[in-house]
C-alpha cells in the first residue's frame, strides 16, 4: 500500500510538472517499436542539425512543444541513444551528439534503438534449430552494413546519398 501512494505522488508531480502535455502522455505508451525507431532518427538528425549549425544544445521540451511528441517517449527514446552513447546531456538538459557527425552513423541509432540480441534467446532459437533465426540475423547484418555507410555530417550537407539526398524534416502538428 505504501508504494502505491508514492507511485501515485510521483504521478501527480509529473502532471503537475508537464501539466501543458499530461493529457497526451497516455499515447507514449501505445507507440509501435517501430514509431519510437523513427522518432529517434528524427531526434539524433535534429540534435546534429543543430551543433552543426553552432546553435545552442538541442532542447527535448522545445521539441515536444513545437511537434506535440509526449514528452515521456521523448525522454524514453532520448535514453536509449544516451545508452548507445549516440547523444550525450549537457549541464542544461541540453543534448548534443556524442562523437564527431563524420564518425557518427545511422547504424549507431540503430544499434542503440534496437539493443542487443539477448544472448539466452539466440542459444534457444540455435537449439532449436529455428530457420528464421539465420535468416533474421543475415537480414539485421544487411541493414546495418547499409546503415553503417550513412554518416550523419554527409546527410546534413546533402552527401548522403540515397539515405541523405532529402533532408528529414517532419511536418508540425496541426494547430
Amino acid at each position: 500500500v505504501n508504494w502505491n501512494i508514492i507511485l501515485f505522488g510521483a504521478e501527480i508531480s509529473f502532471a503537475v510538472q508537464n501539466y501543458r502535455t499530461f493529457s497526451q502522455e497516455g499515447d507514449s505508451n501505445e507507440s509501435s517499436f517501430s514509431s519510437r525507431k523513427l522518432l529517434a532518427f528524427i531526434l539524433v538528425y535534429d540534435i546534429c542539425r543543430r551543433f552543426h549549425l553552432g546553435q545552442q544544445p538541442w532542447q527535448p521540451t522545445q521539441f515536444q512543444e513545437r511537434w506535440q511528441i509526449p514528452i515521456r517517449l521523448i525522454r524514453t527514446v532520448l535514453q536509449d541513444l544516451k545508452e548507445g552513447q549516440v547523444v550525450v546531456e549537457t549541464a542544461g538538459n541540453g543534448f548534443v551528439p556524442a562523437r564527431d557527425l563524420s564518425t557518427l552513423t545511422m547504424k549507431d541509432v540503430e544499434v542503440a534503438v534496437m539493443g542487443l540480441r539477448d544472448p539466452r534467446v539466440q542459444a534457444i532459437a540455435e537449439r532449436m534449430k529455428i530457420p528464421l533465426s539465420k535468416l533474421l540475423s543475415d537480414y539485421q547484418e544487411e541493414i546495418l552494413r547499409a546503415l553503417a555507410s550513412r554518416n550523419f555530417l554527409e546527410i546534413l550537407e546533402g552527401r548522403g546519398g540515397a539515405f541523405g539526398a532529402a533532408a528529414i524534416t517532419p511536418k508540425p502538428a496541426k494547430e
